[in-house]
């Protein structure tokens, strides 16, 4: 082998080094959260929302979120599209999106009313609970109600 080989092989071992440190995962990190959850509940300032039945499915994919509602009677889904990020253990939503047919945060691209969030940016606070329970916490910004979200992973 040549000298220049040689120093090709370090830097590309280099390289791969700071690749496989790069992806390491803890629980805020995205890879986490990534996956099909069911909304298992909702507590509205310490209670929990005797109305909510268990309908609800969050679907995390890169930087896109899916809420959906979903009636198995009927076959259907309501979806709600909007995009998320991750910064310091604090989850952004984002319900501004729009298309050719709707308007920014309309249609599917509106945020998940029946289940209290009503902003189209709307922050959650990460709780995680084990690898397939998560909490999310937030402020409802219409009526200041401290809303927990309680999922499980699907």
């Amino acid at each position: 082998m040549k000298i220049e080989d040689y120093i090709r092989f370090i830097i590309c071992g280099f390289v791969g080094l700071l690749t496989l440190i790069s992806c390491s995962d803890d629980s805020a990190h995205p890879s986490f959260i990534e996956g099909t959850w069911l909304l298992d509940s909702i507590v509205i300032n310490g209670q929990e929302d005797a109305s909510y039945s268990g309908e609800w499915i969050w679907k995390f994919e890169e930087d896109v979120v899916e809420i959906d509602k979903i009636n198995e009677v009927m076959h259907t889904r309501e979806p709600h599209l909007g995009t998320w990020s991750i910064d310091d253990k604090v989850m952004t939503l984002l319900f501004n999106h729009s298309d050719n047919q709707y308007a920014p945060g309309e249609g599917p691209y509106a945020p998940p009313a029946e289940i209290y969030i009503v902003s189209p940016v709307t922050e959650l606070k990460i709780d995680r609970s084990g690898s397939s329970r998560l909490i999310l916490e937030g402020v409802e910004s219409e009526s200041g109600n401290i809303i927990e979200y309680r999922l499980r992973k699907q």
